[in-house]
Formats: structure tokens, sequence, C-alpha cells
């Protein structure tokens, strides 16, 4: 669900707009939040930032390895469906399946990198962006790749889907719902 604009007046909700692109897939990737006092949002899915720690948000059916002796996590908060953990050193979260590197020891994440292709100039109704044909990555290399993971199961890859930017390792860094209708469409 994308957050919304909402404009009320007198308690009475008068209009009503989904901000585009602004979807947390929270029960899908981890969140990465800074350690301060009013934290903020560092990424989500794969992160690696300097930080002496980070806070870390995740679906509670998701598991956390410590990469290194001199990792450490500590749990701080649990609700139904979430837990909130901090944490420094690097560690990987397998939640759905999927595989996520974090780390708070350094900084050289990837290049700017992003998900390319023949956008048309509107959204789904639930804020996501609409390509013609199969998206690309903005940069051409072998460390990373694009997967499409069809929503139906099936083996087209039109209609709504899940883009994921994956590292040569099979670490999911950043993933995005998307919808793909054909080129010629």
């Amino acid at each position: 669900m994308p957050l919304r604009l909402v404009i009320t007046q007198q308690g009475m909700i008068i209009y009503q707009e989904p901000l585009i692109e602004s979807e947390l897939l929270i029960d899908d990737m981890p969140v990465i939040l800074s350690d301060e006092e009013h934290p903020q949002v560092m990424g989500i899915g794969s992160v690696k930032k300097k930080r002496t720690s980070l806070h870390l948000i995740v679906n509670k059916s998701s598991t956390i390895e410590l990469i290194s002796s001199h990792s450490k996590i500590q749990q701080i908060d649990e609700t139904s469906n979430y837990k909130h953990y901090r944490f420094s050193g690097e560690i990987v979260i397998i939640q759905n399946s999927e595989k996520f590197f974090i780390s708070s020891l350094n900084d050289h994440i990837r290049e700017e990198i992003k998900i390319i292709g023949h956008m048309l100039p509107y959204f789904t109704p639930s804020g996501n962006p609409i390509y013609l044909g199969r998206p690309k990555l903005s940069q051409k290399n072998d460390i990373f790749n694009l997967d499409i993971l069809n929503n139906q199961h099936d083996n087209s890859i039109y209609g709504s889907n899940y883009a994921r930017i994956l590292d040569g390792e099979g670490n999911t860094i950043f993933k995005k719902k998307i919808s793909i209708l054909p080129p010629d469409f």
C-alpha cells in the first residue's frame, strides 16, 4: 500500500491521493534505519552504510545470520508481524526465500543503478510504474542482474510483477512492484 496524501476539513476527509512509488515493501524486504534519536530510513533491501550501528525492521518470519564474530545484534521490540533490532557489523537476512546483505562497516555500495525502460506517463492505481516491454538496468556489467518475478506464476513477464536487482552472489539489492505491457501495446 503506497503512502497517501490526505486532506481533511473539520475531521472529514475531503481529498486523498496515493503518492507515486512511495510503497515500502516491509513484508518483502528489511527496512534499515539510522541509530539516532529521530531515526531516518537508510534504505530497504541490501544496504551498506558506515555507521557505528543501525536499526533493522524485518518480517517476523525472517531469519538473521551474523557474518563475522565481530557482528552484534540486539532485539529492541516485537509486534505481531515485525521485529525491530539494533545491530553492528555484517548480517544476512533471509526473508521469503530471498537473501539480503546488510553491513554497518562500509559504504562502498554499488554505483547508482536503476531500473530503466520505456515508461508510460501514468501509473497503476496503486502507484506502480508501467513499462512497455521488459525494463533493463541503467548500467551494463556482470555484477548486477535484473530478475522479473511474475505474480501469476506463469511464464509471461507481462502484467503486475516484482523487479529485483540481484548482486553477483544472489543477494537482493532492491525490489519494487512494476507492471509490464507488451512493447507494441
